[in-house]
């Protein structure tokens, strides 16, 4: 500090002349801007984050289902349901048989046999039964045709009668059972009409809570009240 106090003394008028001046300000300002540059030059980089206003987010329509949905198997509607066991009735034989609940002492009739072979069973079976003759001048219906077994329904593999036909006198009659009209307080066969001699077309509809089914037989009736059926061949 001495050595610098006596170098001013002994060059004071250099140093206060405008020569020294100058030469002492620009000394001074380069070691101002070399201090302040090493300064700058230690500070930690800085870290910019530049979010783009003109970026929103996003969600993918094709996201992976959860992962309860793959551990469970739901594949919501793509997957393709169960379907649900069925009645199948078919027609199988038509035969004469006398049945002794019909009338007093009993009466002959005319059964056409339908068969369950399905996979369920066919609930509250109801049968109508609508008759033409060939000439179409003898229609009539019955709502409800009586059954040999009095259960309405037809379990899988198991068969159940139809009644088509009461004989009396020698004639034969369409009948309808009275049981499902009065919630069988009262179950009888009454006369519909009369099968008179000739060619007739029958159609049977089957209707359960799980099944429905038409059945169109040719059915024949003979002066001595004999009938044969067979399935029609009519489309």
């Amino acid at each position: 500090m001495n050595s610098v106090w006596r170098w001013i003394v002994q060059n004071e008028q250099w140093v206060f002349s405008g020569i020294g001046l100058a030469t002492l300000a620009a000394a001074g300002r380069f070691i101002w801007k070399l201090f302040s540059k090493e300064k700058v030059d230690s500070a930690p980089p800085s870290i910019n984050i530049n979010v783009s206003p003109t970026i929103s987010p996003t969600f993918s329509t094709n996201q992976s289902r959860p992962i309860q949905n793959i551990i469970s198997g739901g594949g919501g509607g793509n997957r393709a349901a169960r379907p649900q066991p069925e009645p199948d009735i078919k027609a199988l034989t038509f035969k004469a048989e006398f049945v002794q609940r019909i009338g007093t002492g009993g009466r002959s009739c005319f059964i056409i046999s339908f068969r369950n072979d399905g996979w369920a069973d066919a609930t509250n079976v109801i049968a109508h039964i609508g008759y033409c003759n060939e000439l179409g001048t003898q229609k009539f219906l019955v709502d409800y045709g009586g059954w040999i077994e009095p259960s309405m329904n037809i379990p899988r593999g198991h068969t159940k009668n139809l009644i088509i036909a009461v004989t009396e006198d020698e004639k034969n009659f369409a009948v309808s059972d009275t049981g499902p009209a009065t919630n069988y307080i009262q179950s009888k066969l009454v006369q519909v009409g009369e099968i008179t001699p000739g060619d007739w077309m029958i159609q049977v509809t089957l209707s359960a809570d799980n099944f429905r089914r038409e059945y169109l037989f040719d059915l024949k009736s003979f002066p001595n009240a004999s009938l044969t059926c067979h399935p029609s061949e009519s489309k």
